[in-house]
């Protein structure tokens, strides 16, 4: 089952690109990749989103492991996540597969979507889908 979880925030609320509360949500690798664009605030809220809709699907019920949870981005690609420390521990206790994400930002507004890919062996072992490749 697919949960999408999103979450959106105006920029106005958060702190200023150069404040130290982007590093409690955020690694130094993610802040440093943020930064370097024209509207840095934008980038850095819509990961910080990710990180909350990404615990939302998840199901996670304790404070956010913010730094557990990184948002990767492919140059050639869209982001991705990638889950360590206790939230990577979660999502393995529970048999979820690593959720997608997708991030937005524009006009003072940043938002971001979380959601739980189909596992599509599983659901063509299931007899939902038919396996991969043409029949």
């Amino acid at each position: 089952m697919i949960f999408p979880v999103v979450r959106i925030g105006a920029l106005a609320d958060l702190p200023p690109e150069a404040g130290p509360a982007w590093r409690e949500w955020l690694s130094v690798a993610e802040v440093d990749y943020c930064v370097g664009f024209q509207r840095a605030t934008e980038h850095l809220a819509a990961r910080m989103l990710a990180k909350w809709a990404v615990a939302g699907v998840l199901g996670w019920r304790d404070q956010i492991p913010w730094l557990d949870i990184s948002i990767v981005r492919d140059p050639a690609g869209p982001p991705s996540v990638r889950l360590s420390g206790d939230a990577e521990c979660w999502r393995q206790e529970r048999h979820v597969v690593v959720p997608g994400v997708s991030l937005t930002h524009a006009g003072g507004y940043a938002a971001a979507l979380a959601w739980l890919p189909a596992d599509r062996a599983k659901l063509a072992e299931d007899g939902v889908v038919a396996g991969d490749g043409p029949s």
